[in-house]
C-alpha cells in the first residue's frame, strides 16, 4: 500500500524570498515560461528540487479560509502581501506573551533565536497522488516540460489538500496556517504548508505547539513514577503526529501510514531532496569539467601560436644565416679582385638590420604568447580546482579522530586506504554471491567448489601477471572457468557468478587497475556466452598489480 508523506523543518528567520518560490511569485506577478526555465537551469531552489514544468502552472492552488469560514480553493494570490507581512500580522493578532516589570507588564520581545515559522511538506507514493492529481498520464522529466498543457486536475487532489488543511486547522488553528500552497507542476504532487506556532495563551513556542510542555512531562512522570524526560514526551509527540494523519487524512485516501520522522529544526532533509542535491553537484562538476576543457582548448591555440611564431623565429635566423654566408662570399671574392672591403654594401646592411629587427619582434611575441599561455593554464587549473572545492566542500565530513571522510560516495576520488576497504567489502560480498549462485546448482559441495577455486586459480594467475594484457585467458584456463560457469544455468547466472569471480580474485590485490578488471570480466563473460577470445591481440599495456 503506497505511504503517506509529512515533513517538518523550522525556521529562525522569515524568508520572503521562499515564499515567493512556493508560490510562483516574482514582483508580485507569476512566473513566466522565462522565470520556469531560468528556475531549472540557474535558480538555487530549481537545481535542488529538481524541474518545474511550466505548462502545468495552471493546475497549481491554494487553500484559504472562505467568505463562510470554511476551507476553499482557489488560484495562487500573486498579489497578496509577502509572507514576512503575513507573519506579522499573526504577531500582531495573536502574539500575548508579556513580561513582568516595575511599570507593569509590557509585551515580551521576540528573541532573534525563537523559532518563527515552522514549514510542512505533505503528500504520498507518486502513483497515488498522480492519480488523486491528474485526468491523465503525466510526460516527466525535463523532456516533458511543456508538453503537458492538455492535463486536466482532478477534484480528488482538491479534496484531498482540504482535508490535510482540515486536520492541520483542527491541530495547530487555522489562524496559524499564513500559506498553503499545492504544486502540481513537479514531479509529485504536493503541499507546502507554512504556519506560525503560536500556542492558545498566545506565547511563540514551537516545542509547546508540536511537544507538549514541561508541565505536561512532569505530570506525566509523576503518574508513572519516573523522572521527568521531555525528550521522550517529544518523540511520542511527533509517533503520534504520524499516527493522527492517518487516521484522520491518509487512511481515506488510499495511504498507509508514513514512516517516524525526526524533527530536526532547519536540517531536515528528505531522501528525495538529497537524492536532488546529489545530482545538482554532479551536474554542477560536469560544466565544470567542461568549463576547464574550453580553457584547455584555448591554452591549445595559444600553444599552437607560439610554435608558429618560433617557427618563424628559426626562419629569420636562418634567412640571417644565408645573409652572412652571402656578404662572406662577396668580400672573399672582392679580396681576390685586390678590392679592400672597410664595410658591408648599403643594401646588405639594410638587409641585415631588418632580419635582426623582424627576429626580435618575433621573440618578443613568441615570449607574450607564452606568458598567456602559462597564464591562461594557470588561471583554467585554479578556476577548475575553486569551482569544484566549492561544490563539493558541504560534502566533507570529518570522523573523531579529524580525518576526511565523503558524505556523498562517488563524488571525491578515494585515497589508497579507502580503496583497499572497498576491496575487502567487496571481497565479502563476491563471496557470498558465489555461494549463493553456485547453490542453485543443486550440486554437492564436494563437487562443485573444487571446480569453483580451479576457476579462481586460473583468473588469479592472470592477475600474477599482470604486465601485458597479452597474458589473456589461455584455451586451457578458459575450459577450467566455463567448467565452473557450466554449474548454473541461464545466461545471466553465468555472466554474475563470472563476474563475481573476477571481483573475488581481484580483491586479493592492493592496486588493481580498473582497465585490467574490465578487459578480465569482458574475457569471462564472453566464456560463459561461449563466444571467448583472447585479450591479446593490440591491447596494449596494463597498468601493474601488486599482491
Amino acid at each position: 500500500m503506497p505511504k503517506q508523506m509529512l515533513e517538518i523543518s523550522t525556521s529562525k528567520t522569515v524568508d520572503n524570498a521562499l515564499g515567493d518560490y512556493i508560490g510562483r511569485t516574482r514582483n508580485k506577478q507569476e512566473w513566466t515560461k522565462e522565470d520556469y526555465d531560468w528556475q531549472n537551469n540557474k535558480g538555487t531552489q530549481g537545481r535542488q528540487y529538481g524541474v518545474r514544468d511550466w505548462s502545468r502552472a495552471s493546475l497549481n492552488f491554494e487553500v484559504v479560509i472562505g467568505k463562510h469560514g470554511k476551507p476553499v480553493v482557489q488560484p495562487i494570490d500573486h498579489a497578496k502581501p509577502s509572507l514576512q507581512e503575513r507573519w506579522q500580522q499573526r504577531i500582531d493578532e495573536g502574539y500575548k506573551a508579556v513580561v513582568h516589570t516595575k511599570k507593569g507588564d509590557v509585551r515580551k520581545p521576540i528573541k532573534k533565536s525563537e523559532i518563527k515559522i515552522v514549514k510542512m511538506e505533505l503528500g504520498g507514493n507518486r502513483d497515488r497522488m498522480h492519480e488523486l492529481a491528474f485526468d491523465r498520464k503525466v510526460n516527466l522529466g525535463k523532456r516533458g516540460i511543456g508538453t503537458n498543457g492538455d492535463v486536466h486536475r482532478r477534484e480528488d487532489i482538491e479534496q484531498w489538500a482540504i482535508d490535510c488543511y482540515n486536520h492541520l486547522a483542527k491541530k495547530y488553528g487555522a489562524a496559524n496556517i499564513i500559506d498553503f500552497v499545492v504544486h502540481l507542476d513537479e514531479t509529485n504532487p504536493h503541499i507546502h504548508v507554512t504556519l506560525v506556532p503560536l500556542t492558545q495563551d498566545g506565547k511563540l513556542s514551537y516545542t509547546e505547539l508540536f511537544g507538549g510542555s514541561h508541565a505536561q512531562a512532569v505530570a506525566a512522570a509523576k503518574a508513572d513514577g519516573t523522572k521527568p524526560n521531555f525528550q521522550k514526551q517529544m518523540s511520542e509527540y511527533t509517533k503520534q503526529l504520524h499516527t493522527d494523519f492517518f487516521n484522520d487524512v491518509g487512511a481515506k485516501w488510499g495511504l498507509d501510514r508514513g514512516d517516524d520522522i525526526k524533527i530536526t529544526g532547519n536540517t531536515h532533509k528528505s531522501t528525495e531532496e538529497s537524492l536532488r542535491e546529489k545530482n545538482a553537484i554532479e551536474e554542477e562538476i560536469a560544466q565544470k569539467d567542461e568549463q576547464l576543457q574550453q580553457k584547455n582548448s584555448s591554452v591549445l591555440t595559444l600553444t599552437n601560436r607560439q610554435t608558429e611564431l618560433q617557427g618563424k623565429v628559426e626562419n629569420l635566423e636562418e634567412a640571417s644565416r644565408r645573409a652572412d654566408e652571402t656578404l662572406t662570399a662577396k668580400n672573399k671574392l672582392l679580396s681576390k679582385m685586390g678590392v679592400q672591403i672597410v664595410r658591408p654594401t648599403l643594401d646588405i646592411e639594410d638587409e641585415n638590420e631588418r632580419l635582426k629587427a623582424e627576429k626580435e619582434k618575433a621573440l618578443a611575441d613568441a615570449r607574450e604568447e607564452k606568458e598567456k599561455a602559462v597564464a591562461a593554464t594557470e588561471k583554467a587549473k585554479k578556476a577548475y580546482s575553486d569551482g569544484v572545492s566549492a561544490v563539493l566542500k558541504k560534502d566533507i565530513a570529518y570522523d573523531s579522530n579529524g580525518k576526511q571522510m565523503l558524505k556523498n560516495d562517488g563524488v571525491t576520488p578515494w585515497t589508497n586506504a579507502e580503496i583497499r576497504t572497498w576491496y575487502s567489502k567487496q571481497h565479502k560480498e563476491d563471496g557470498e554471491k558465489i555461494k549463493a549462485l553456485t547453490a542453485k546448482t543443486g550440486l554437492l559441495k564436494g563437487l562443485i567448489l573444487p571446480i569453483i577455486e580451479a576457476a579462481l586459480d586460473a583468473i588469479r594467475w592472470f592477475f600474477a601477471y599482470p604486465h601485458t594484457l597479452n597474458y589473456g585467458i589461455d584455451k586451457g584456463r578458459a575450459q577450467t572457468i566455463n567448467e565452473a560457469l557450466g554449474m548454473v544455468e541461464g545466461a545471466d547466472a553465468r555472466n554474475e557468478l563470472g563476474k563475481a569471480l573476477v571481483g573475488y580474485a581481484a580483491s586479493g590485490y592492493q592496486n588493481a587497475s580498473h582497465l585490467t578488471i574490465e578487459k578480465l570480466e569482458d574475457e569471462v563473460a564472453m566464456i560463459a556466452a561461449g563466444t571467448h577470445k583472447h585479450l591479446a591481440q593490440g591491447q596494449g599495456e596494463s597498468v601493474g598489480l601488486h599482491k
